[in-house]
């Protein structure tokens, strides 16, 4: 405690002091100069080791640093305009990446009860794939205790109509949408009962920027037809202008998982175990206090 009120004693009579040790200094050079020593040492070293052992030296290096540093980059105008590019480019790229992290990973994205949506993985000692083949997915749905709902994803590039440019479409399970709990702009979204059936029509869901860039926002497009890759199907709906999809993987058009066949000619995806090309998604199951789920 006692070099404690000593260094604050010094900060607070800091100047004084300061004249104190400079007197000191010149009475002991004048008799070093009497007794005929020429060399009484850098007093300017000697103030500083001094102002050390009074234990406040930082502060002056904190005051000194910045005003040093300004006047380096005054003589250096280039130089600094160039370091405040880099800086400004670093910040904002580091602003940017943490921005899409924390959309996709921070917050919790706006559908049914998110904390209960899991991603499945499969793991080996040579990798680790996020996808699976869709019989694969298939047994986990049929099997899985622990899961109450199970959704898979895949994606495709389409054709629309005569269109050069390709549609980025997400072929889902049919149950995709009302899992997750969300409601359309305009019309339906896709519906696990009506276009599962084996005689269901091939139907297509509109993401909500696609809509606008491709149909000129027209709300009429709802019912009717457009061609994807040559083949006929019918809009149901628009998704909704803030819907974030799994995995923030928004699609141009969403499309249900078992008409695959339908619109890629020749397609095996849903009979072969070994096409691993689904991304599965699960809903954890709730257990009661009882312990039944």
């Amino acid at each position: 405690m006692g070099e404690f009120l000593r260094r604050v004693r010094y900060l607070l009579n800091r100047r004084q002091l300061d004249r104190e040790l400079e007197n000191d200094m010149e009475f002991h050079r004048e008799m070093a100069a009497r007794e005929g020593k020429k060399n009484f040492g850098n007093v300017l070293r000697l103030r500083e080791e001094s102002r050390e052992a009074w234990g406040w030296t930082w502060i002056d290096r904190l005051v000194q640093d910045p005003g040093y540093g300004a006047r380096m980059l005054r003589r250096a105008p280039g130089f600094t305009l160039t370091t405040v590019l880099v800086l400004a480019v670093g910040v904002g790229v580091n602003v940017a990446a943490f921005s899409f992290f924390n959309v996709v990973m921070l917050q919790m994205l706006p559908i049914r009860n998110p904390e209960t949506i899991v991603r499945l993985q499969r793991r080996s000692p040579e990798a680790t794939t996020n996808v699976m083949s869709y019989p694969q997915m298939a047994f986990y749905r049929d099997h899985a205790k622990t899961l109450q709902a199970v959704l898979g994803t895949t994606g495709a590039r389409l054709e629309l109509d005569d269109d050069v440019q390709a549609v980025g479409g997400t072929f889902v399970t049919e149950n995709y949408f009302t899992e997750l709990g969300v409601q359309a702009a305009y019309g339906r979204l896709l519906d696990p009962v009506r276009d599962v059936a084996a005689d269901a029509a091939p139907v297509a869901v509109l993401g909500y920027k696609f809509w606008q860039r491709r149909f000129g926002s027209d709300p009429s497009v709802v019912g009717s037809t457009i061609r994807l890759n040559k083949k006929v199907v019918t809009v149901v709906g628009v998704a909704a202008a803030d819907f974030i999809a799994l995995a923030n993987s928004n699609s141009d058009v969403w499309l249900p998982i078992s008409q695959v066949p339908y619109f890629v000619e020749g397609s095996k995806d849903l009979t072969d175990g070994s096409a691993g090309k689904v991304e599965m998604w699960g809903r954890l199951a709730t257990v009661s206090k009882s312990g039944v789920g």
